[in-house]
């Protein structure tokens, strides 16, 4: 043990003075760090850092939530619409009389719908909310069309939109209605009714052109058609107690 002083070189930093008090009685130079944090200020921010990571790792934890929650929500959303995607085609080519204008619009629908998407809340009524948006993509098509309409207006269009039923399992079980009430019509009647709403879009005068027929009695008939099936259709929907569309 030296009795005066001892000097330890390094070169990993500068020179700093170590006072040693002991029973030795004697004092070191001795090689720290140039800049030695205080103990205390070096805990409280130990502390300060060690909050900054917790309050960071809390933020990723809910980022990473609420980006789950997204990417569950836009799912719960694709999955839906895939299962309304026949009541969607047949509500629009009720308004727009065209299967060809109604698988367009279907495609309209479906981008506004993925732009929306995060808008509609789970648990509530999907054909609801996605009708206001083929209501609105179906009023678009015919101003840009600009058809004529000496029976159709917006008032009309509105009217029979909300008549046709906004809940997929309703109209799904109308359609087994109509499918069961069409199979009971005679065959001539069946027939006429594949000519007049086949895919072909043909007009009523072109069909009665074709058939040979006077262009009224077609119309006659086309309507006679429909009151039977709509009888039907009514009957059935009384013996099930399901409400009526009036």
């Amino acid at each position: 043990m030296p009795d005066s002083t001892t000097l330890r070189n390094s070169t990993a930093g500068a020179w700093t003075f170590n006072r040693v008090d002991g029973h030795n009685g004697y004092h070191e130079f001795s090689r720290y760090p140039l800049f030695v944090r205080n103990p205390v200020v070096k805990s409280r921010q130990s502390e300060h850092e060690q909050r900054n990571t917790i309050n960071s790792d809390e933020d990723l934890i809910g980022q990473a939530c609420v980006q789950q929650a997204a990417a569950d929500h836009s799912e719960a959303v694709v999955r839906l619409y895939s299962q309304h995607q026949r009541w969607l085609f047949v509500y629009l080519t009720t308004l727009v009389g065209s299967a060809d204008d109604a698988e367009d619009l279907m495609q309209e629908v479906c981008v506004v719908m993925w732009k929306e998407h995060h808008r509609f809340v789970l648990g509530t009524n999907f054909a609801a909310w996605l009708s206001v948006i083929a209501y609105h993509q179906v009023q678009k098509h015919w101003r840009k069309k600009k058809l004529e309409r000496r029976f159709l207006n917006d008032e009309l269009i509105e009217q029979v939109a909300e008549r046709i039923p906004k809940d997929r399992e309703a109209l799904e079980g109308r359609r087994l209605m109509l499918r069961d009430c069409a199979g009971r019509l005679q065959n001539g009647d069946q027939q006429l009714l594949s000519e007049v709403y086949n895919d072909q879009g043909k007009t009523v005068r072109e069909l009665a052109r074709e058939m040979n027929r006077p262009e009224k009695a077609l119309y006659k008939a086309t309507a006679r058609i429909r009151r039977l099936l709509f009888d039907c259709i009514r009957r059935k929907m009384i013996s099930e107690g399901l409400e009526i569309s009036r």
